[in-house]
């Protein structure tokens, strides 16, 4: 049965090529349209758009393991090689949504600051479709 309510805390998880990624603290996935300027002199002075192609991106942030089965070192493996990744966002829940695509990584950093735990982020850029699945 899908989640009834708030999705909360630490229900989200992020896949790489059908391998989890290890240690996620945050993770974001943005969705957007550019717009095309229809503006003319019958415009009557108001901005005139019409929607143009879409984009989508993901975003994570998670400690740094070099055991990890899916984290950093395999990221900048994948930047440095150009090799786009198949990426899944959802949860463990029969019935949730999945969100699916290809992406190609387009910043990988690796943050130590004294007293805490050294992190990754990663950044992905989706090529092509993201498409809308169930957890079954």
């Amino acid at each position: 049965m899908a989640t009834a309510g708030i999705i909360v805390d630490d229900a989200l998880y992020v896949l790489i090529g059908g391998t989890k990624f290890d240690h996620i603290t945050s993770c974001s996935l943005t969705y957007g349209s550019e717009t095309i300027d229809v503006t003319s002199y019958d415009s009557s002075k108001k901005k005139d758009i019409l929607p143009g192609d879409t984009n989508w991106s993901v975003s994570l942030e998670a400690h740094y393991a070099m055991d990890a089965t899916e984290g950093g070192d395999e990221a900048i493996t994948a930047l440095a090689a150009g090799t786009a990744q198949v990426i899944l966002i959802s949860t463990a829940v029969t019935g949730d949504t999945t969100y699916t695509g290809s992406g190609y990584i387009t910043n990988a950093t690796i943050n130590s600051s004294k007293g805490s735990s050294t992190t990754v982020s990663i950044s992905y850029e989706g090529t092509g479709t993201l498409t809308a699945g169930t957890v079954s």
